[in-house]
């Protein structure tokens, strides 16, 4: 541990430290190929001039560099953190701190978290800025009882529901998830060699129909190695191919799952594109115009152009305001292009052509490829 860091929040990390992250980022990426999660553990192996800090995972995951604006605000020291911040999290000992505003899940949770120890420490006196003559404070075990019967499920429990079924929903959670789960499948899947198989087997068909193999000419010694070859590669991408469908019949739950997941984000896309025809925003309607009226091909238009911003909008948490500005950052940058901007631009009034027509996208100089 090194006595001066880096300002997290309220806090100050240093190399050695344990952090744990608070806020998703897919564009962090580690050195294993996973991407920085809310309430994920670390140990800060290395700071740099610009606060940034090198971290590695320690689930195993790699490594990576959290920029000094993440750290600043999205990071907070692991042996400190909130009772929200700590499930999930298993540590050698744990020490709560008590009070009339903790409630029985959250005590549950603080004292579940040490592997080797659990300990409560109990606010008995209530803060006070004023002087006033000393009296006597609540006993331990009366502040630990008035926790114990204070359950948070006492606010709507069905509000928390909706919350949750609503975030669980969210392009915000379903996009991420999606790129995330297709990364994993794109680095671990076994390549598909088909096609090199269909080759090498045309290949060795004709081999064994034309080559007449010896040992006794040259001609003849020279087609049983290219057949002896032909059969050899033939063999090994049979076996690869085998082997390639037993890994994809092993995850084959994966697959679905990532086909169910495209869907969802597909559906709710969509979904987002049929309330925007109903509710007609200010946002979009600034963006794109009205809903036509009279035509179903023009309706069906605005609706696709209609999701892709509004889409946008949850994945990235942009407000409305601020949908005209072109992020700094380049994957949200690429995102906005062919949503936002792209959108407008194709709602444009045509520019005169001179009698030629032009692609609307070409125009502007965008990609039509989203």
């Amino acid at each position: 541990m090194e006595a001066e860091g880096v300002v997290a929040g309220e806090q100050i990390v240093g190399v050695g430290d344990e952090i744990v992250t608070c806020r998703n980022d897919r564009r962090l990426v580690t050195s294993g190929g996973g991407w920085v999660r809310n309430g994920d553990r670390w140990q800060a192996m290395a700071r740099q001039h610009d606060d940034s800090l090198l971290v590695e995972d320690m689930g195993g995951r790699g490594r990576v560099v959290l920029p000094g604006e993440y750290v600043q605000a999205d990071v907070a020291l692991a042996y400190a953190v909130t009772i929200h911040k700590a499930q999930g999290l298993t540590v050698d000992q744990s020490i709560l701190l008590v009070d009339e505003a903790t409630t029985a899940e959250g005590l549950y949770v603080g004292m579940t978290r040490g592997r080797t120890s659990n300990v409560a420490l109990a606010v008995c006196d209530e803060a006070d800025t004023e002087y006033r003559p000393p009296s006597p404070g609540r006993r331990e075990t009366e502040v630990v009882l008035a926790a114990m019967s204070h359950s948070a499920a006492e606010v709507a429990a069905l509000e928390a529901l909706r919350e949750a079924f609503a975030r669980s929903e969210s392009l915000a959670t379903l996009a991420p998830r999606l790129a995330n789960l297709n990364t994993e499948l794109a680095r671990e899947t076994p390549p598909d060699r088909s096609k090199e198989l269909q080759w090498v087997t045309e290949a060795l068909e004709h081999a064994r129909s034309t080559c007449r193999p010896g040992h006794l000419t040259q001609r003849g010694r020279e087609d049983r190695r290219r057949l002896e070859a032909a059969e050899a590669r033939y063999d090994e991408l049979v076996d690869h191919a085998r082997r390639r469908q037993a890994w994809l019949d092993a995850h084959a739950d994966t697959f679905a799952y990532r086909d169910d997941l495209a869907a969802a984000v597909a559906n709710r896309r969509h979904e987002l594109g049929v309330t925007a025809t109903i509710t007609q925003p200010d946002h979009v309607v600034n963006l794109i115009g009205v809903v036509p009226a009279g035509d179903l091909e023009a309706t069906r238009t605005w609706i696709k152009r209609a999701s892709w911003i509004e889409s946008y909008r949850e994945e990235w948490g942009v407000e409305p305001e601020r949908l005209r500005e072109r992020p700094l950052d380049a994957c949200q940058g690429q995102e906005w292009d062919r949503s936002v901007h792209l959108a407008e631009v194709l709602a444009r009034p045509p520019l005169p052509t001179m009698g030629c027509s032009l692609d609307r996208g070409m125009e502007q100089g965008i990609e039509l490829g989203w």
